[in-house]
């Protein structure tokens, strides 16, 4: 977890995509994620096209067959069925996470299957997808090749646990993208919106709280704070109680909330 909480750091600058992938790799070995957006008039937009380790080659034959499915394919795609579930679900009630395994072999359009598939010796895609309440649906797209093959059982138990974190990075880093004047990074923003979300926290406790959720270590905080490592622990401890929480994980589930 504490590579996702290291995210908030790439959150609104061009590396955030690539940073993905890697938190990704520390669980769950892929080599090519894709991140898509559809609008509330079903609009779809290819995100980043896909961010890849294997160099600028398959880079542009991504970029190309993110294009192919985007003009042609999407409505082919077994996860456009989950979509108006879930818009409902997002306007009823908390946002909504599907994740939704697909082997090569089950992409049911052949030319879909040939070219984003076939082509580049994928063997599976696991996507999680998610909606809000605007209508606006994101999914995040983790594909297999068959040097890595199938997604063992754990390793999708560690997709599906970390599902709601993922898309809630993708669609904070999505918002602050958008021309809409210079954000602040991804750590400052850590300590101002938490600062705003928790006015019991003390500044001391926000302090804290914002170096946690951007992934650093007990000593890495106390060195930059000037404390010692026990003090971070009893700031924490202290904050997590006024906040009725238990874990970085669903501090950092506040801070993107």
């Amino acid at each position: 977890m504490h590579a996702l909480c290291a995210l908030t750091d790439a959150l609104g600058t061009a590396a955030f995509p690539h940073a993905l992938l890697n938190a990704v790799r520390v669980r769950v070995p892929v080599l090519q994620l894709g991140i898509s957006r559809l609008d509330a008039d079903n609009t779809f937009h290819s995100l980043w096209y896909r961010c890849t380790i294997e160099g600028q080659d398959a880079a542009d034959r991504l970029r190309t067959g993110a294009r192919d499915y985007a003009a042609k394919f999407y409505m082919s795609d077994p996860i456009a069925r989950f979509i108006q579930p879930l818009r409902e679900q997002a306007r009823n009630g908390p946002m909504p996470v599907l994740v939704h395994r697909m082997a090569a072999d089950e992409v049911p359009n052949r030319d879909w299957r040939a070219a984003n598939y076939l082509s580049g010796g994928i063997v599976e895609r696991v996507g999680l997808v998610c909606a809000l309440p605007n209508e606006e649906v994101f999914a995040i797209s983790l594909f297999r090749q068959a040097a890595e093959g199938f997604f063992e059982q754990d390793e999708l138990d560690w997709v599906i646990a970390c599902a709601p974190m993922l898309t809630r990075l993708v669609v904070r880093h999505e918002r602050m993208m958008r021309p809409s004047g210079p954000v602040a990074s991804g750590g400052a923003q850590a300590g101002d919106g938490l600062a705003a979300a928790t006015p019991a926290l003390t500044p001391r406790e926000t302090e804290v709280c914002s170096h946690l959720v951007q992934g650093l270590s007990y000593a890495e905080i106390g060195q930059a704070l000037g404390i010692g490592a026990e003090s971070v622990r009893t700031y924490r401890n202290r904050a997590f109680l006024k906040l009725r929480i238990t874990s970085r994980n669903e501090l950092l589930s506040m801070f993107l909330s």
